[in-house]
């Protein structure tokens, strides 16, 4: 199965879970090439809570 990681950093050699919104650290991926280009892009700020 093929995984796809949306990252806009180069040269990535590992994956390292980092501290999601909901205080707890994860790594995303998904099967669809489509969704992890997703979130590539910054086009809304994110909010704040």
């Amino acid at each position: 199965m093929l995984l796809y990681h949306g990252s806009n950093t180069t040269g990535l050699t590992q994956l390292v879970p980092k501290q999601a919104d909901h205080d707890r650290p994860y790594v995303y991926l998904t099967t669809t090439e489509q969704v992890a280009a997703l979130y590539l892009c910054n086009a809304v700020e994110r909010s704040y809570y």
